[in-house]
């Protein structure tokens, strides 16, 4: 037994009892205590069972009680406490703080050596979430300074006459809901657990409530760390009531988010703003909170009109439930202002306080209407069924090789079944097989076209006609993606059948000669080309051409290092070293020696098929 007893309350930390049994015996802190009856601090910390009882026989307290009103580590970072698990994240266990009327109670009326030590910590406050004293109505305050951590006494002593004066009293407009509730269960009393109170952990009520009530102040957009010790009180306790009142008070949150006010095309992380965000990634994402996790996540997916593959919450939706104006206009490739008076034509109506093309409807519904009305396939469809990009159909359907039978504008093509069926079949006739690795000859029909400066349509064309004997499908569809050809033939073709006079652009140019932009200029600039000046016919752009002829003649004279390397199909080191052991000097050489003209008949023997 110690000289001096101090009364150890039921409400109290047994590290505070400690703290203020060492003052009250003259010694500096629970440090010396400890030292003196020769307890680990960090085992006494952390709840070791032999540490406890040995300081609780020596105190003359009941070892049960002490167990119980000390922080004992439990797994996954959680702690037992007055009968409660605690994750770690919701306790502040090293320091201590205080509500300065309770301490002023506890002192008494007049304070002094032996009146000090009777101030003592509550258990509740080491809970993060509870903020301020539902008795006194003020904030709970850390000491000025930071003191030694876990001995509540040697933090707070030297604060005691300003405490005892008032001058740390922050009087709040909170009511303290969530701190009462919490007082209450850590002192053994059993409160109402009503709604989400239930389902959640003592500390997860706090946390929880403190965002939802975030939220239900400020909306979408807040900050935890913006917010005043103030704010989060005044929050705690609208959202303890919001909580209090279950799924039917977090629904009614839910909704004044859904159907607030926002852009069009925010997606749910936008409109439910930091409440999402807290419980998909931040610290309500943890499994104590899947009740709140699960309802948000039947939210998103009750009120939004998502589809395969989109992303709701965590998972990925397989079925659409609801369409919006926006949605099915995308799915059926038609103008959203078409699809409005559809479904007003319909008499579809939407049941939410949502603008026009945010409402949503039943996908079933939806689809029933646009299939009656729509039986051709949209361009969006079109582009999958066949393989194509928007540009590359632009140009079939401008040249003649795509048919477009059932309208639509010229940015919305509809195709029928027919249409799309009659492209495919052009393919049938070319054997499957597939593509050789490293083959840099074959090539898709858009890599052609660009490495020799011609339009896709054109390969296409020489293709469907039977002047290409090198084409073959790389997959097993009919897909235009899939068809490849020979660049080499291509280009064997192409200066056979040059127009005189015909220009194209210098990218396509230095694309096809595999020289840069820059380099041919230079060429240029030295008599090796003739590059003009024009105006595009199409963007009535400025671009700079050059003859066809022109790249004819130097290809039949000419190859470039990069070039020989492709179809030496070596990387443009290694191609070099070849070239080296072989003798061979370039003609020219660009200015920072990175691009090398060789003479076509000096390499003729690393290119065999030429």
């Amino acid at each position: 037994m110690f000289p001096v007893q101090v009364e150890f309350h039921r409400d109290e930390l047994l590290v505070s009892y400690a703290g203020r049994t060492a003052r009250a015996n003259g010694l500096l802190g629970v440090a010396d205590l400890f030292k003196d009856l020769e307890i680990n601090p960090q085992a006494f910390h952390a709840g070791d069972s032999t540490a406890i009882e040995r300081f609780a026989s020596v105190a003359g307290i009941d070892p049960e009680q002490a167990r119980s009103q000390t922080f004992i580590a439990r797994a996954d970072d959680h702690f037992a406490i007055a009968g409660q698990q605690v994750a770690d994240k919701h306790l502040l266990r090293r320091q201590f703080r205080v509500c300065p009327a309770c301490m002023r109670a506890d002192i008494g009326p007049e304070l002094t050596r032996e009146t000090a030590p009777r101030a003592y910590a509550r258990i509740a406050w080491s809970l993060t979430p509870v903020h301020s004293c539902p008795i006194h109505q003020l904030l709970l305050v850390l000491p000025p300074e930071v003191g030694t951590n876990f001995d509540f006494s040697h933090g707070w002593e030297p604060w005691l006459i300003e405490l005892f004066d008032g001058d740390l009293d922050k009087p709040t407009q909170a009511e303290g809901k969530y701190e009462a509730f919490a007082a209450a269960v850590l002192n053994g009393e059993i409160p109402p657990k009503l709604g989400y109170l239930a389902h959640l952990d003592l500390g997860a009520v706090g946390a929880a409530a403190q965002a939802v009530g975030l939220s239900s102040l400020y909306g979408a957009k807040w900050s935890k760390t913006a917010s005043s010790v103030e704010d989060a009180a005044l929050a705690s306790d609208v959202g303890f009531e919001v909580l209090s009142g279950g799924e039917q008070g977090v629904q009614a949150l839910l909704d004044a988010l859904r159907f607030s006010i926002g852009k069009p095309q925010e997606r749910p992380p936008g409109r439910y703003g930091k409440l999402h965000e807290w419980l998909l990634r931040g610290s309500g994402a943890g499994a104590e909170f899947a009740p709140l996790q699960d309802q948000l996540s039947r939210h998103i997916q009750e009120t939004w009109p998502l589809g395969p593959k989109d992303i709701c919450f965590r998972s990925q939706i397989t079925d659409r439930r609801f369409h919006s104006i926006l949605t099915a206009a995308a799915q059926y490739g038609l103008r959203p202002g078409q699809v409005q008076d559809l479904l007003n034509g319909a008499g579809l109506k939407g049941a939410m306080p949502l603008p026009e093309y945010e409402q949503i409807y039943e996908a079933r519904a939806v689809e029933d209407v646009l299939d009656r009305v729509s039986s051709s396939v949209s361009m969006q469809a079109a582009l999958k069924l066949l393989g194509l990009t928007r540009n590359q159909m632009a140009t079939l359907i401008e040249d003649g090789f795509l048919t477009v039978s059932k309208g639509g504008d010229k940015a919305r093509p509809r195709f029928s079944q027919a249409d799309i069926s009659a492209f495919l079949d052009r393919h049938r006739g070319f054997a499957f097989r597939m593509a050789r690795e490293g083959d840099l000859d074959e090539v898709g029909i858009l890599i052609a076209a660009r490495r020799h400066g011609v339009s896709t349509a054109q390969i296409y064309c020489m293709l469907l006609e039977g002047k290409l004997t090198r084409v073959f499908r790389a997959h097993d569809d009919l897909l235009w993606s899939s068809l490849r050809v020979s660049a080499s033939e291509i280009g064997v073709l192409l200066a056979a059948n040059l127009v005189p006079n015909e220009r194209i652009r210098l990218s396509n140019a230095a694309d096809s000669l595999s020289l840069s932009n820059d380099f041919l200029r230079c060429l240029s600039r030295e008599g090796w080309f003739d590059l003009q000046k024009e105006v595009d016919p199409r963007t009535r752009q400025p671009v700079t051409t050059i003859a066809q002829t022109d790249i004819a003649a130097f290809q039949t004279r000419f190859i470039t290092r990069r070039r020989l390397a492709r179809e030496m199909m070596l990387d443009v080191r290694h191609a070099q070293h070849r070239l080296v052991e072989a003798g061979i000097t370039p003609v020219v050489v660009s200015e920072d020696g990175r691009e090398l003209i060789f003479h076509l008949e000096d390499c003729r023997h690393f290119l065999p098929d030429w």
